[in-house]
């Protein structure tokens, strides 16, 4: 079954799609959605609070990716798609992309769905929540598409990063608690989450999102 649904996902490519996926998986297409989150960050927080989440937000990727890579990835010895025998010939690649030799699990899964845990949780709003899982999905959908993951090693992933995401956030409660309560206090009304954001302000971070799609597009 994983590996029917790779090859469903994997089969279907237009030049349009490859350009797309390419530029989803990668980093700098998706700059200014970072820098919108990094503005909120800094917009709704002491600089010192600010700088305490960018360097929780590093520890995430820092665990999720080790963990992944560094820890899973060795010990399990799964063969990523690309370079399995019996898969040679049916795997399409896009720009000669065939990733490294292990698969599982997914790394790129494990650091997006890591990131989105920890930022749901810090911001506490549905629609920041939507965005970080949803580039966090297409993201982990591209591993696939690209035919360098398993369905599988994306599930995985997924559920490492939401454990990685938790575990960190509450680190970072449990560090930052006196100035938390110092920094958010007077905050909590109907124009602000429960964290201390200023809920218009995810106008500018949903049309920041919305304009990284579309330069993704063309």
């Amino acid at each position: 079954m994983d590996e029917k649904i790779l090859l469903l996902v994997n089969g279907y490519h237009t030049t349009w799609l490859n350009d797309f996926m390419w530029n989803v998986t990668g980093i700098l297409p998706w700059m200014l959605f970072y820098v919108s989150i990094l503005w909120l960050v800094f917009k709704n927080n002491k600089v010192e609070m600010s700088l305490s989440i960018v360097v929780f937000v590093a520890l995430t990727v820092l665990l999720a990716d080790q963990i992944s890579a560094t820890l899973i990835k060795p010990l399990v010895g799964r063969l990523r798609p690309t370079h399995e025998p019996s898969l040679v010939g049916q795997i399409q690649i896009v720009r000669g992309y065939v990733g490294g030799l292990y698969s599982f699990p997914s790394s790129h899964a494990a650091n997006t769905f890591a990131v989105a845990t920890f930022l749901s949780l810090l911001v506490h709003y549905w629609r920041m929540t939507m965005l970080c899982f949803l580039w966090a999905v297409m993201c982990s959908y591209s591993r696939v598409y690209l035919g360098v993951h398993y369905p599988s090693d994306i599930l995985c992933g997924a559920v490492l990063g939401v454990l990685t995401g938790a575990l960190t956030y509450y680190l970072y409660r449990l560090t930052v608690k006196k100035r938390l309560q110092k920094y958010t206090h007077g905050y909590y009304s109907t124009s602000y989450t429960s964290s201390g954001f200023l809920m218009s302000d995810m106008d500018f971070v949903s049309v920041a999102f919305l304009l990284t799609l579309i330069g993704m597009s063309f």
